[in-house]
Order: structure tokens, then C-alpha cells, then sequence
């Protein structure tokens, strides 16, 4: 079958995913999901979202966030 007729949505028009709080604390250097909400609150944070029942963060803010740290220097 030819598939050049079929779409393929960039990167940056993929709709954007819910990480939940597990897989979050787990990309930020496994924190507790206490200091995320802190974080949070305190709006050092992306917003933290209720979907479903579960707690999480859009990738795309979690990855803003993540690009808007400093390095981290090497000893």
C-alpha cells in the first residue's frame, strides 16, 4: 500500500501527552512528589493537573521547565 498520502504530524503539531506524577518525579532526578507540589506552589514548577483522577504535568511544560535550568557542573 502507498502511503504517501498519509499524514505525519511534525514534532511541534503532535498533541502534547499528561506524564504523570511517577514518570515526572522520575525525569527530574527522582524527587518525592511532595517537593513537586512544593515546587509548584511556590511557581518554580509547571502546573500541576488533575486529569481523570490523576495527578500530572503536559510534557511540553515539563520540558520548558527542564531547558529553563541551569547545567549541571561536572566535578
Amino acid at each position: 500500500m502507498k502511503e504517501s498520502n498519509v499524514y505525519h504530524p511534525t514534532p511541534q503539531e503532535q498533541p502534547d501527552r499528561m506524564l504523570d506524577l511517577n514518570e515526572v518525579c522520575r525525569c527530574v532526578g527522582n524527587v518525592n512528589r511532595a517537593t513537586l507540589y512544593r515546587w509548584a506552589a511556590k511557581g518554580k514548577f509547571p502546573y500541576i493537573r488533575q486529569f481523570g483522577g490523576k495527578s500530572g504535568v503536559l510534557l511540553s511544560d515539563l520540558n520548558r521547565w527542564l531547558q529553563s535550568c541551569p547545567p549541571i557542573r561536572q566535578k
